[in-house]
């Protein structure tokens, strides 16, 4: 990545309840959609799946497992699911679920990579079978497509410029000072801003959203600890986390 030599980044978790999220949609019990929004800061994670048939009783399952492989949507995420130097698709999402997958008969799990916001639409279009993704489970999501359960606790974090120069821990340092936020397109993070008035600037890879704090054209950019842990490690070898 370029210039990043002049400028280390930090990364400073946000203060927020630990609280569990929505339970899997699509699950049967109809309950779904009744119970809150999950409080910023930890969600949990599913991969998105346009079959609802849990069962496995006919339908697409059945097509899969006669075809012996399924095409999963991926936003390039690491350490998710993105595809590595030699372009092998991985990531601990992809690893979980070649597993899940292989357990339900079908060996072979093929990748697409798009843009975060295009996950959900490109699923419904037909486009891939599944995603594959650190997605956190929403009502408004569940609206669109059912998720398997829950894989994934994370906590939101922050990258910020060395220094952390704006004091910024949490959602509410982030409204009191006025800043701008940069979160993905399509992300949980781009709604927490949206719902506080925040300044958002929105990005469409992860590394586009390291760029912008990097540059100057943001102050402070969102996304879960375990991916801007992974982005710093892998390209500022000297950043500091916290």
């Amino acid at each position: 990545m370029k210039n990043t030599s002049r400028r280390m980044m930090a990364l400073t978790a946000t203060a927020a309840a630990a609280t569990l999220a929505l339970a899997a949609c699509g699950n049967g019990d109809g309950d779904g959609l009744d119970d809150p929004p999950p409080v910023p800061g930890q969600e949990d994670e599913g991969n998105g799946d346009e079959n609802g048939d849990a069962n496995g009783d006919g339908g697409t399952l059945a097509e899969l497992q006669e075809a012996g492989s399924i095409s999963v949507g991926f936003a390039g995420e690491e350490p998710y699911s993105y595809t590595d130097d030699s372009g092998e698709l991985t990531g601990a999402t992809i690893a979980l679920h070649r597993e899940v997958f292989a357990s339900m008969g079908i060996e072979t799990v093929e990748g697409t990579e798009v843009d975060w916001d295009a996950l959900i639409p490109g699923l419904n279009a037909g486009r891939f079978d599944a995603v594959s993704a650190g997605m956190s489970i929403l009502p408004e999501r569940c609206e669109q497509a059912s998720f398997s359960n829950p894989e994934i606790m994370y906590t939101t974090a922050f990258m910020v410029p060395e220094g952390n120069p704006n004091d910024l821990h949490d959602m509410q340092d982030v409204q009191e000072a006025g800043v701008t936020f940069a979160a993905m397109n399509g992300a949980v993070e781009e709604s927490y801003a949206q719902a506080l008035g925040i300044d958002l600037m929105t990005v469409n890879t992860p590394q586009d959203g390291m760029d912008a704090v990097v540059s100057g054209r943001a102050d402070v950019y969102a996304l879960t600890g375990i991916s801007l842990r992974a982005m710093a490690e892998r390209t500022t070898p000297t950043s500091r986390s916290r």
